[in-house]
């Protein structure tokens, strides 16, 4: 019989067995308050449903519970928290949503000898940290090279300002980008910010500063923002409402379904970048995730939803694939994961323990996310229409001018 407890911030989800079958208890630590709090709860769905959906225990050979803590968004609080679990018998934990909870929590994993999964943490700073932390989302330095790729050859913008919060994300990104960018970053001098920093009006003003010096030059002129949930949406808006026209950048951070809500029409047209993860995809294990989903939630699962799913089922088949009946055994389940399916797309690791993903980029058009390459095509299929009307109008007036003739 299933037994369910689902929400709650010391929630235990639990399949119930018979005595003689082995129970193992995965811990999950996660920002359910606090800066991070809308990435946490997605992740937290992601992971109830990917509980639900878990093969029965017959096939599993052992019984699942899962035990939530709250980090507050406290990577001190974090680290807490999983040594508890650790020292409590959790097998192995889902935890590091952000980069600087990670990087507090992994050298606890590594004490520990016990596997950690992130599910979004993405600075530079956690590739190869430790043999017992992995992530499923592609390191900063990913998707910095090819944001500013896309800045440069595709949109044309040689001048960027950068603006970005004083965390391990921000630093390693805008360090990243500046690596693979060939154009010109203003001086980070006025455009760093504090987390849950109110007042933004230094960081304006730098980057008004840095445009009117780009418009005199004559230059095509772009924000990079790099930063995480109200903070994100706190910059966003203030530089949406001192200049509409900038072009606006950031990262997979933007792809979160309460951060979108809280943005509306100020997420319009920002480019970003995340994974392959797109709705529209014909997959069908993406396309089941995100039709169960939506029955359970009443609404489509966003990016760090299909991550927190990605992330159970990851350490659930890699338990599996080892027979794992200790914990230091889960690591070769790990290491044989080869393109494991999943919403985020198939999983292996790389000798780091990073994930072998690629970044894309994407852009918010009417409120939705939209991949940039079907944008373009779409674009460019309407230019195509629009010249062939223009050409048929010009045919027929022709036609119409030799018969009066």
């Amino acid at each position: 019989m299933l037994r369910r407890a689902l929400g709650l911030t010391s929630a235990v989800l639990a399949l119930a067995g018979c005595a003689k079958t082995p129970s193992v208890e995965i811990g999950a630590v996660l920002p359910l308050s606090g800066p991070a709090k809308a990435y946490g709860e997605s992740i937290q769905r992601g992971l109830e449903l990917a509980f639900e959906q878990l093969p029965p225990r017959e096939q599993l050979r052992f019984d699942v519970t899962v035990r939530t803590e709250d980090s507050g968004s406290d990577p001190a609080r974090g680290a807490e928290a999983l040594a508890r679990m650790f020292s409590a018998g959790v097998f192995a934990a889902v935890g590091g949503v952000t980069s600087d909870e990670a990087l507090a929590m992994a050298p606890v994993a590594d004490r520990a000898g016990r596997v950690l999964v992130s599910p979004s943490a993405s600075s530079p700073a956690l590739s190869g940290i430790s043999n017992s932390f992995y992530r499923i989302c592609p390191d900063a330095r990913e998707e910095a090279r090819i944001l500013a790729v896309h800045v440069l050859e595709e949109q044309a913008i040689p001048e960027l300002a950068v603006v970005y919060q004083d965390d391990a994300l921000g630093r390693g990104f805008v360090a990243a980008f500046r690596d693979s960018y060939g154009g010109q970053l203003t001086p980070a001098e006025g455009t760093v910010f504090a987390v849950g920093a109110e007042d933004l009006a230094g960081v304006v003003e730098a980057v008004a500063t840095a445009r009117a010096r780009a418009r005199q030059e004559g230059r095509r002129f772009g924000v990079l923002v790099v930063a995480l949930g109200d903070d994100l949406v706190h910059v966003v808006r203030s530089l949406r409402r001192a200049a509409p026209e900038d072009r606006l950048f950031t990262t997979s951070a933007l792809a979160n379904r309460v951060v979108l809500s809280a943005l509306g029409e100020d997420a319009e047209q920002v480019r970003f970048t995340q994974t392959a993860f797109d709705l529209a995809r014909p997959d069908e294990w993406l396309a089941s995730f995100a039709e169960s989903y939506e029955l359970r939630y009443g609404s489509p699962p966003d990016y760090y939803a299909a991550h927190g799913f990605d992330a159970l089922n990851v350490l659930v088949s890699a338990m599996r694939s080892a027979g794992a009946r200790a914990p230091a055994e889960l690591r070769k389940g790990m290491i044989a994961l080869d393109n494991l399916p999943a919403a985020t797309g198939t999983i292996r690791f790389r000798e780091d323990n990073d994930v072998q993903k690629y970044a894309r980029i994407s852009l918010v058009l009417d409120g939705a996310i939209v991949p940039y390459e079907r944008y373009r095509a779409d674009q460019e299929k309407a230019l195509r229409e629009e010249k062939a009307r223009v050409q048929a109008e010009l045919d027929d007036l022709l036609e119409e001018l030799q018969e009066e003739e």
